[in-house]
């Protein structure tokens, strides 16, 4: 067929799962089809529809408008839609469990670093969010515990007491 690509089995269903990922993304984006469309400057939200069951697919030049759309990061959109729209160009890219090292090759590819980068930097930010909390409940904590083992405040430190005379009266009366 002229102007017609059969995918095989692995990329449509590859594509599939892509286009659940993107309807979950516009979900919790809270977005409808044609809130998508029109973020996305596109005048027919069928378009979505189309991209969502696996059937059409995201201009590479659009990528960058669906993430921000979306709220994604950009390359971590950019590698997810590799993945489901060319799944084996994404294996070359990504290898798992070394694939790279069999192959004979010995340096990591710098997308997979970027990557691996990226997944790490995510789960300090993690780390260092649960982190901040817990030193904010520890300095609630010292702040109500100070509170209630401070002793009242007395006369002499008010200066109420020492060398004050009483009020309403004259020196010397």
């Amino acid at each position: 067929m002229v102007g017609r690509i059969q995918l095989d089995e692995k990329t449509k269903k590859a594509r599939q799962r892509g286009g659940l990922w993107l309807r979950r993304l516009r979900e919790d984006a809270g977005l409808s089809q044609r809130d998508l469309a029109k973020l996305i400057d596109i005048d027919f939200y069928t378009f979505i529809s189309q991209v969502e069951i696996g059937k059409g697919r995201i201009p590479p030049e659009k990528y960058s408008v669906w993430s921000k759309a979306l709220n994604v990061d950009p390359h971590e959109f950019a590698i997810n839609i590799v993945k489901y729209y060319n799944p084996f160009l994404y294996d070359l890219l990504f290898p798992a469990g070394g694939a790279r090292n069999k192959a004979g090759a010995s340096a990591k590819s710098p997308l997979l670093e970027i990557h691996g980068l990226q997944d790490e930097i995510r789960e300090l930010q993690r780390l260092l969010g649960e982190k901040t909390l817990e030193i904010a409940r520890l300095h609630e904590r010292l702040t109500e515990s100070e509170t209630e083992t401070a002793p009242p405040p007395d006369k002499a430190s008010t200066g109420a007491g020492q060398g004050a005379r009483p009020r309403g009266r004259k020196k010397g009366a």
